[in-house]
């Protein structure tokens, strides 16, 4: 009799006392309120914008080394060097917080930064 009454306030595993109320599916071995393979649109965005960097890297790195073999450094490339880095920081920033109108000038600033040492390469 006790049980009965005390069932309600029995909490499952997921932490929510009424697994179907919870979850659509009642389906109580899942652990997160999304469905499975479902990923939260800041985490979309965090990714393609890791996959984005990760692009842009490697047409950086090679125009570094051409730079650090070719031997013409001067204060252009120092600085856009940094200011590379420091827009990469920043385009993930916006990008990330979903700032729509200021990604494109962060991301084409970050673009120029390579092309700056190109051009002096």
């Amino acid at each position: 009799m006790i049980r009965v009454f005390h069932r309600p306030l029995m909490l499952e595993k997921s932490g929510f006392p009424y697994p179907s109320r919870a979850y659509p599916s009642a389906d109580r071995t899942k652990t997160s309120p999304y469905p499975s393979g479902y990923i939260r649109p800041w985490a979309q965005r965090s990714i393609r914008t890791h996959t984005n960097a990760v692009e842009t890297l490697i047409i950086f790195a090679v125009l570094v080394l051409v730079l650090e073999m070719t031997g013409p450094e001067n204060g252009l490339t120092a600085t856009a060097t940094k200011l590379h880095f420091i827009s990469r920081v920043v385009h993930f920033a916006v990008y990330r917080f979903g700032v729509s109108w200021l990604r494109t000038p962060v991301y084409l600033f970050g673009f120029g930064c390579p092309m700056a040492i190109a051009w002096t390469v």
